[in-house]
């Protein structure tokens, strides 16, 4: 039987039995569900995005910065940005380590990726200078940024709400649902920390399993914030700011496994080549 062999040599988790899939049937824990059967690594996809954002770091993040001082107010360091920017890229994908999307009985891994995010962003900021009102909002710009990554995607499965989704839209899909947690989630996140930031930031809450009702609290209150503004179109620009990277990132990662970029990715890539 041929076994299946990981190409990244440089990976911060390669021999770690219960995560390492390499000499095994496959990928132990997968960022992709193919139908041809040829599973990516959760693991090696996170990699690659961070690389990818290394890449375009430069293009970006100066902007970002900007956006939200002159538009929202939100006055950080620009170290700040780059951290939270960064951890946006790294774990984007951080809902796919539930068990319902590793059994492929759940593919809207967005939706709890966004809810978690929401929360380590939330506590990022807590010893920063911001006050708790702008804190919240930072948070939930990032959480609507992860939460609408795949929404090309998504838009093409006809799942029109995603940019306003009602809470009977998030209730149909998440109400009554317990998402459990692969059990070495904390595990994989604190290793991809230690490789792209030279330590562990840890911020995510050490939980088993993460409820449906939670995710479509929190959801709901993410969109409400950025949609329900009495002027939407700055916080819908600070969310495009961060968005824009994510996306970038991802789907330039994907062309390592054979995916089809989106033609901006394309060009990013050639350019920067």
């Amino acid at each position: 039987m041929t076994r299946w062999r990981c190409e990244m040599e440089n990976c911060p988790l390669r021999g770690v039995s219960k995560v390492c899939g390499d000499g095994k049937d496959g990928p132990v824990v997968v960022s992709y569900h193919p139908s041809n059967g040829n599973k990516e690594c959760y693991v090696r996809h996170s990699v690659l995005c961070w690389e990818e954002w290394k890449r375009v770091f430069d293009r970006y993040i100066r902007s970002i910065h900007r956006v939200f001082r002159k538009t929202l107010f939100i006055n950080v360091d620009l170290k700040v940005i780059e951290n939270i920017c960064g951890v946006a890229v790294l774990h984007h994908d951080v809902g796919k380590l539930c068990a319902d999307y590793q059994s492929a009985r759940f593919y809207r891994h967005e939706m709890i990726s966004s809810f978690l995010i929401h929360d380590y962003v939330v506590g990022m900021l807590k010893n920063s200078s911001l006050d708790e009102e702008k804190a919240e909002l930072l948070s939930s710009i990032v959480s609507a940024a992860v939460y609408l990554h795949h929404e090309g995607l998504q838009i093409s499965h006809e799942y029109y709400e995603m940019r306003a989704p009602t809470y009977g839209y998030l209730l149909n899909l998440l109400a009554g649902r317990e998402f459990r947690m692969v059990e070495s989630w904390m595990l994989i996140s604190s290793e991809l920390e230690k490789y792209a930031f030279g330590r562990t930031l840890g911020y995510f809450a050490n939980v088993s399993s993460v409820s449906g009702y939670e995710v479509t609290n929190v959801l709901g209150s993410v969109i409400t914030l950025v949609d329900g503004a009495p002027d939407p179109l700055p916080l819908r620009l600070a969310v495009a700011s961060i968005l824009h990277p994510i996306t970038i990132t991802d789907n330039l990662a994907s062309q390592k496994r054979g995916g089809k970029p989106s033609l901006l990715s394309s060009f990013l890539g050639v350019t920067e080549r």
